[in-house]
């Protein structure tokens, strides 16, 4: 009897830790990811005008103008908010100079990744949030950087790629101490990409290539017209 109690209590135990999950695409970025259910994505019910806005509206003590505001300041695609509001799971994402350059995080040579770290923990410094800690994560062929970061009572887990020239951020900000680390990272793993892009060359590259070699030809010319000039002189 004792055995099939044990038997009981352990089925339990494991069906109260799988966590049912939905595929996600966010087409911008053309990635996919795997999602758990017990998020309310924010942003969805925002753009479908969901009539749970209103709810989320009184308790996050904001606006739905508020929201959209935010999420295109932001290049947010994703806000998934806990049932207790305990836990906010974001996605966005960002292009500049630098994700151009590098375009893929898993080509970027040990200085670009350092370059990458001190832009985020500066990023971090300039929203008042203090970067604890920071470490470069490989999953299959995608690299990410992971930081841990403070924020008053908040904890926040992210992890930040770059992909077909693009910035993708994957956060998990916390209220309650008891979020176990790997939570996010659990997410993370599911990431797939639709494409990958082939980085483009640097035009600039080659008009300064091209620049220079016209500049030395235009000297050589010259001191060949001066080296005549004076032969004729003779």
């Amino acid at each position: 009897m004792k055995k099939i109690l044990t038997g009981i209590l352990v089925i339990i135990i494991l069906l109260l830790q799988c966590v049912n999950v939905e595929a996600v695409k966010l087409e911008s970025i053309k990635m996919n990811i795997e999602l758990p259910e017990e998020y309310y994505d924010l942003k969805a019910g925002v753009d479908s005008n969901d009539s749970k806005i209103t709810y989320y509206e009184t308790v996050l003590k904001t606006t739905k103008e508020e929201l959209i505001q935010l999420y295109e300041q932001n290049s947010i695609l994703y806000n998934g908010i806990n049932t207790n509001l305990s836990k906010e799971l974001i996605v966005s994402e960002s292009q500049n100079w630098l994700t151009k350059k590098i375009f893929h995080l898993n080509t970027a040579t040990d200085e670009q990744l350092e370059e990458v770290e001190r832009e985020l923990a500066e990023l971090a410094t300039e929203q008042n949030m203090q970067v604890l800690s920071q470490e470069v994560y490989k999953k299959d062929d995608i690299v990410f950087i992971f930081s841990y970061i403070q924020s008053n009572d908040l904890k926040i887990y992210q992890y930040y790629t770059m992909v077909n020239g693009k910035g993708i951020t994957i956060s998990l900000n916390c209220s309650y101490s008891n979020t176990q680390v790997d939570e996010l990272r659990k997410i993370v793993d599911t990431i797939s990409f639709d494409e990958i892009e082939e980085k483009t060359p640097d035009i600039s590259s080659y008009i300064i290539i091209g620049i220079s070699a016209i500049l030395i030809i235009i000297v050589i010319v010259l001191m060949i017209m001066e080296f005549s000039k004076k032969e004729s002189k003779k």
